[in-house]
C-alpha cells in the first residue's frame, strides 16, 4: 500500500539569531484518505533545497516515525548564511529517492513545499509539490492543496498511469 507524506503544518520560520534561523512544520505519513498511518518505523530526511539553483541543498536533518505516531514535527536549525534565500522544505526518505531515481512508484511519497524566503516569520503557502520522474529524463509534477481536500484523490489516478506506462 502506498503512503504518502502529508504537510499538516506547513514550514514557517521561527525566530533567528545571528547564527542561524528555525524551520518548523508537522508531517503525517499516511494512505491516500489519510484514514491509517504508517505502522512501521522510518527514518524521515528533512531537507531544506535551494529553490533558485539546480537542487543545493542548503541543510537537512533526520526525524524518525515510530508506528503508532499520528504526527511528526520538524524543527530544523538552519545556518544563518542561508537567510533570504527562496527556498523549497523537501521531506523524503532513502527508499523513496532510490525508487524516484529508478523510474519506480514508491511505497512512501515524498513532499515538496512551494518556495518561500528565508527570512523570520515567512512560511509556505498550503500547497505541496509531488514530483514522480518518468522514463527518462521527464518529470511529473502535481500540485495537492494540504488539509482535508478531496484534491488528493488525484493520486489515485496518478499511480495507475504510472504503472501502465511502463
Amino acid at each position: 500500500m502506498v503512503h504518502y507524506i502529508r504537510y499538516l503544518r506547513t514550514p514557517q520560520i521561527g525566530e533567528a539569531s545571528k547564527k542561524s534561523f528555525e524551520i518548523t512544520a508537522v508531517v503525517a505519513v499516511t494512505t491516500d484518505l489519510g484514514d491509517s498511518f504508517l505502522s512501521a518505523d522510518i527514518t524521515l530526511l528533512v531537507r531544506v533545497v535551494d529553490a533558485t539553483k539546480s537542487g543545493e541543498i542548503l541543510d537537512a536533518t533526520e526525524i524518525s516515525w515510530k508506528s503508532g505516531m499520528r504526527a511528526a514535527k520538524i524543527n530544523l536549525q538552519c545556518n544563518a548564511k542561508h537567510t533570504n534565500r527562496l527556498v523549497y522544505l523537501h521531506v523524503t526518505t532513502r527508499d523513496t529517492i532510490a525508487s524516484v531515481t529508478a523510474c519506480n512508484v514508491p511505497t512512501i511519497v515524498d513532499v515538496w513545499s512551494t518556495r518561500f524566503i528565508s527570512k523570520p516569520k515567512s512560511k509556505a503557502e498550503a500547497l505541496v509539490e509531488r514530483r514522480l520522474q518518468l522514463q527518462g529524463k521527464s518529470w511529473a509534477r502535481i500540485w495537492e492543496e494540504t488539509g482535508d481536500s478531496i484534491a488528493r484523490h488525484i493520486w489515485s489516478v496518478v499511480s495507475c498511469l504510472a504503472t501502465t506506462t511502463r
